[in-house]
C-alpha cells in the first residue's frame, strides 16, 4: 500500500470465492459494481485550507490516543458522502494516523462489505441496520459502536409525479433488497400514506446511481442518501418525506468480525476513539466540515454546506455509549417489526458495546 502522501480511496476488490460462498449462506452476495469515488484520501491528509486541529480545539472532546505504531487497514462502506463523511474527517484531520491505522476507504454493497468482513477480508466496515441483520441471522459480525443514529434518507418523485401514492404499482430504487434503503423506504412509503406493498423495490446500487435513474425516468421514485436528495431539490422534483419522518436507530456503526474482537480489542478500541474526534469535529466545525464533504464527492461549497444543514448533525450523530444501546435496540425493533429478523433478537446478539473508551 502507498503511503501517506498517497490518495487511498479503492473501489471494492473483488474477494475470494469463500466469501460469495459464506454471504450466499447468510445475506444475498449481490453486490452491483462499485460507483467510482470523486477524489481519494490519505491518512492526514486534506484540503490545503483544512488545517489539523489545536490541542485547545478539542478542549471537552475526546483526547487524542498515545502514538502507537501504523498498520494499514480496509474500511469498507457504501458511498462516499455525508454519512460516512468521519471517516473522511478521520483521514485529513489525522485522527486514524494518531490512532495507528493509514486507512484505505473500499467503496462497495453492504452485502459484500459484512461478507468481506467475516472473511477477513476487510478490518472494520461502516453499517447499520443491514450489519444488524445480518449478525441477527448468524454472520460472525457484530457492531462494536453506533455513531449514527439517524438515516439521511429521502424518498423523491420522477418529474410529473407529485404524491406517495404515484409509487404504486411503480419502480422505487433502493440499494440492494433487505438493505436499510429497502427497510426505511416501506417505512416511510407507509408514514406518508402509501402503501409499501404495492410498490416494485429496485435494487440499483448507489445513491448517485438511484437518482440517474430517476432524473431520467426510468423508475417512479427512489430512496436518496442526503447529496442527492439535495440534487432532487435543485432540479424541482418532490420529495415526500421530512427529516421528522425518518426513525431514530441505529444508521452507520463500526462493524467487524467476531475473531477481531477476540483478537483485536484495543486495536479496535483505538479505531473507535478516531471516529468519535472526528464526530467532534464534525458538530463543532461546520464550515471545514462542509470543505472536506465538498471535496471528498466532487461537489460544490454550496451544496456542501446546504447538505451539511439538511442533516441536522447534532442530533444524528453520537458518540456516547447510552446512544449507542438505545440506536440499536430501535433498529432491532424496527427490524422485528418489518419481520425481517427473529422477535427474540437482543442488543447483545448483534453487538458488543464494551469497547467505547
Amino acid at each position: 500500500m502507498s503511503g501517506c502522501g498517497s490518495r487511498r480511496v479503492s473501489s471494492c476488490r473483488v474477494l475470494p470465492c469463500l466469501v460469495c460462498v459464506l454471504a450466499s449462506r447468510l445475506i444475498a452476495c449481490t453486490a452491483a459494481p462499485p460507483a467510482a469515488v470523486p477524489g481519494g484520501t490519505s491518512s492526514g491528509e486534506g484540503m490545503a485550507s483544512v488545517t489539523a486541529p489545536s490541542a485547545a480545539e478539542h478542549a471537552g472532546s475526546v483526547a487524542p490516543p498515545a502514538a502507537v505504531p501504523v498498520k494499514n487497514v480496509s474500511v469498507g462502506m457504501a458511498t462516499p458522502g455525508l454519512n460516512y463523511l468521519p471517516h473522511r474527517i478521520a483521514q485529513a484531520m489525522g485522527y486514524y494516523r494518531e490512532a495507528g491505522f493509514d486507512v484505505e476507504i473500499q467503496i462497495m454493497q453492504a452485502n459484500a462489505l459484512l461478507a468481506g468482513i467475516a472473511a477477513g477480508g476487510l478490518s472494520f466496515g461502516d453499517s447499520g441496520g443491514s450489519a444488524i441483520r445480518a449478525a441477527a441471522s448468524g454472520l460472525p459480525v457484530r457492531l462494536v459502536e453506533c455513531h449514527g443514529t439517524r438515516p439521511f434518507y429521502y424518498i423523491a418523485l420522477a418529474r410529473g409525479l407529485d404524491r406517495v401514492q404515484d409509487l404504486e404499482g411503480n419502480g422505487l430504487a433502493i440499494s440492494a433488497v433487505g438493505s436499510d434503503t429497502h427497510v426505511i423506504a416501506r417505512d416511510l412509503v407507509r408514514k406518508v400514506g402509501g402503501n409499501p406493498d404495492a410498490v416494485q423495490y429496485l435494487a440499483l446500487g448507489a445513491s448517485d446511481v438511484r437518482f440517474a435513474a430517476l432524473e431520467s425516468g426510468r423508475v417512479a421514485g427512489a430512496i436518496l442518501s442526503i447529496m442527492e436528495g439535495v440534487q432532487a431539490l435543485e432540479a424541482n422534483l418532490t420529495i415526500v418525506n421530512s427529516a421528522d419522518d425518518l426513525p431514530f436507530v441505529c444508521n452507520l456503526g463500526t462493524v467487524v468480525s467476531d475473531a477481531a474482537i477476540a483478537e483485536r480489542p484495543q486495536e479496535i478500541r483505538r479505531f473507535i476513539q478516531a471516529i468519535q474526534r472526528a464526530v467532534d469535529f464534525m458538530k463543532s466545525d461546520r464550515a471545514r466540515s462542509a470543505a472536506l464533504l465538498a471535496e471528498w464527492q466532487g461537489i460544490s461549497p454550496a451544496q456542501a454546506e446546504q447538505a451539511y444543514d439538511l442533516s441536522s448533525v447534532e442530533q444524528s450523530f453520537a458518540t456516547d455509549r447510552a446512544s449507542a444501546q438505545r440506536a440499536i435496540a430501535y433498529a432491532i425493533a424496527f427490524a422485528q417489526e418489518s419481520g425481517l429478523i427473529g422477535p427474540a433478537v437482543q442488543v447483545a446478539d448483534v453487538a458488543d458495546l464494551s469497547l467505547y473508551p
